[in-house]
């Protein structure tokens, strides 16, 4: 019932061993080209980035595959994406590790790794460099590289990258990019059927409005003052309505639960203070809890206002997937000049 945790009573996901993908892996058709989708940070970063890859595959005529092998939410070496998500791509990652005529030539002989294994052994410091996917990625300015095999990957999505490219086409020539990124989100990351059911049965007991509000309070942190002067808003508005509540820290759900009715959560894992969830070894099950992740989000998507900062990937992408439309998701980092500018800049280097 609302104002409680949702259950968690669901089949528990199992990852495929790494030994029996393999085994498993056809051999690429050598009539296709093929862009390797790679991955590196959190759902809605490597979600974000992996619709840029797909539309990039699209304009360049490649079959795209997703690998998420890296180990953030299975073990390494397995890939996630598969697990959580109902796969439209029957290509999978580990058919393509043979193959030698690779672009960017940085990943020669390195396709079962992950960007990070790659990032790891030139420095920390390429981490946090804005540019550093340049040497990861291939070059977003052309489609027309003769390579077998092209490798995408960044932290973020980069269409502004594909802008030439985009109005080139006439598949996606004047349309806006969010419209087209909610199309690939519905074509290729629909979630498995533990997720929709629970969305389903959170989502069906709440009393409508439901107002979603989405707070990351671990390795990043907005004031939390201003997501409840919103919330007491909303609440003001409809006092019959509920509240859906995502969020990484246990001591946020709490104090949400004292100053608001009808606060709805999901029952969900939360690591020790400042520590993220994903790629979290100390996580019980992480595929799980990549499942609860996803319940957030696409709870998200189905409330009637959300309450979220921009800045984040993960309820940004939970708007698109609902297709919430500005006038009702309310972005706490609306007047955040620092934030705003850092964002403008992500999208063009």
């Amino acid at each position: 019932m609302p104002g409680t945790a949702a259950p968690a009573a669901q089949p528990e996901a199992t990852a495929t061993p790494p030994e029996a993908a393999d085994n498993e892996a056809a051999l690429p058709d050598p009539a296709k080209s093929y862009l390797s989708i790679k991955a590196k940070g959190g759902l809605g970063n490597r979600m974000l980035a992996a619709v840029c890859g797909l539309v990039y595959a699209d304009l360049a005529g490649r079959e795209a595959v997703i690998d998420w092998r890296e180990g953030s939410y299975a073990p390494k070496g397995v890939n996630s994406y598969p697990l959580l998500f109902q796969s439209p791509i029957e290509t999978t990652p580990e058919a393509l590790d043979a193959i030698d005529d690779v672009t960017p030539a940085t990943w020669q002989g390195r396709l079962a790794q992950s960007a990070g294994d790659l990032i790891a052994e030139t420095g920390e410091l390429e981490h946090r460099n804005p540019l550093a996917y340049r040497k990861y990625c291939v070059p977003l300015e052309r489609v027309d590289f003769p390579e077998k095999l092209a490798v995408f990957w960044s932290y973020l999505p980069k269409f502004r990258r594909l802008s030439k490219a985009l109005r080139q086409d006439e598949r996606f020539r004047g349309r806006d990019v969010e419209r087209i990124a909610s199309e690939y989100l519905t074509r290729y990351f629909t979630p498995n059927a533990r997720v929709i059911e629970t969305v389903q049965g959170v989502i069906s007991k709440m009393p409508r409005p439901i107002t979603g509000v989405h707070i990351r309070y671990t390795d990043r942190k907005t004031p939390l003052p201003t997501f409840w002067r919103l919330m007491d808003k909303a609440v003001a508005a409809d006092p019959g309505g509920s509240i859906f509540l995502a969020t990484d820290n246990g001591d946020v759900e709490a104090e949400a639960r004292r100053r608001y009715p009808h606060v709805t959560t999901i029952e969900k894992w939360f690591p020790e203070s400042g520590a993220r969830i994903h790629d979290n070894n100390a996580a019980p099950d992480m595929v799980r809890e990549a499942e609860n992740a996803l319940i957030d989000m696409y709870a998200l998507a189905e409330v009637d206002r959300l309450i979220y900062s921009r800045h984040s990937t993960f309820s940004y992408t939970s708007r698109l997937i609902g297709d919430i439309p500005a006038e009702r998701a309310y972005d706490v980092d609306k007047w955040n000049l620092t934030r705003q500018a850092k964002r403008l800049i992500q999208e063009y280097v």
